[in-house]
């Protein structure tokens, strides 16, 4: 899926405004359903989409809520076209590939069950394979939780979050943002019961687990990330809602308009990245000298070896010729 750059001229160059190939991983959770509303918010973008899904996605996918988009199924990658698409040495195996061409990966919605398995490293499917293969540290990673009140408050939730912090992203910046969150964390003047509320009710931030160590390193999105190291690895949300159980709780995916603010936020981290790879690339060609442009553009004849013939006529004096 492509979508046009925003401009209402002439559409630019890949050199002025690159586009960005965007992986969106579907797993089982009941906001598999704002799939299309996502695609919806992210339709303006100049950017190419593919779409990976577990088999339990797909339970939700078919009741998906309406979007002018709408869900592409028949360009949804599945479990099976990785084992069918390789029949023999030399094949191409779908999740390397959709590892090579990806820019960024988004999966939305993260429920447990996927989590564990890429924190720990288990790869017995698709969207766990690409994961397992990533690129860590060289290409952004934005996890969207999803899950029951209970899940998402379990301590091991918190902890895998940390051990995704870590994997992906560099220890400086890991580091800067521990300090940033431990002083986010410092006791404000707010009552505590009001400071309670508004962490239940907001959907800026992404609430850390009950039970989690006051030093584990769960990424909050409080702010957009300003540079691209920093964009690395992202939680989005959870947020509190009625959750597919009935309960009203924490654990809700994030709004599909603050994921797409992340996804275009981070694509625009990227494409100032390429651009500066073009100008680098465009630097390294090497200028020719302009005289050297000049005399091949304009040769000019060598003299001849042998001399000049005249004709005897040239050299006969005027008077002679009277004669």
């Amino acid at each position: 899926m492509t979508a046009a750059a925003p401009t209402s001229g002439p559409l630019p160059t890949e050199e002025e405004y690159p586009s960005v190939h965007l992986l969106l991983l579907v797993t089982g959770s009941v906001a598999a359903i704002k799939t299309g509303l996502l695609l919806d918010q992210l339709s303006t973008e100049r950017c190419n989409i593919r779409i990976a899904a577990t088999k339990a996605a797909f339970h939700f996918l078919r009741r998906a809520q309406p979007s002018k988009t709408g869900i592409p199924f028949q360009s949804i990658i599945t479990d099976e076209q990785e084992w069918s698409e390789w029949q023999a040495m030399n094949d191409s195996i779908v999740h390397i590939e959709l590892r090579r061409w990806a820019d960024i990966v988004v999966i939305a919605p993260l429920n447990a069950n996927t989590l564990a398995k890429v924190a720990t490293g288990i790869c017995d499917n698709l969207v766990s394979s690409v994961m397992r293969a990533w690129e860590v540290r060289a290409k952004p990673v934005i996890v969207c939780p999803a899950m029951n009140s209970a899940m998402w408050t379990h301590p091991l939730t918190a902890t895998q979050l940390s051990q995704l912090e870590t994997i992906y992203m560099d220890p400086q910046t890991c580091a800067a943002r521990k300090a940033v969150a431990a002083e986010a964390e410092q006791p404000a003047t707010t009552e505590p019961a009001t400071r309670q509320q508004e962490s239940a009710t907001t959907n800026t931030t992404a609430a850390v687990p009950a039970g989690a160590d006051a030093a584990t390193p769960i990424c909050e999105a409080a702010h957009l990330p300003p540079t691209l190291a920093e964009s690395m690895f992202q939680i989005v949300g959870p947020v509190s809602k009625r959750l597919a159980c009935g309960d009203i709780g924490i654990g809700g995916m994030a709004s599909v308009e603050e994921i797409a603010a992340h996804i275009r936020h981070t694509m625009e981290l990227i494409r100032e990245d390429k651009r500066r790879q073009f100008r680098e690339a465009r630097a390294k060609v090497p200028v020719a000298d302009p005289a050297i442009v000049v005399a091949v553009a304009s040769p000019v004849k060598p003299p001849s070896a042998e001399p000049e013939k005249t004709s005897p006529a040239a050299d006969t004096p005027a008077s002679a010729k009277a004669e």
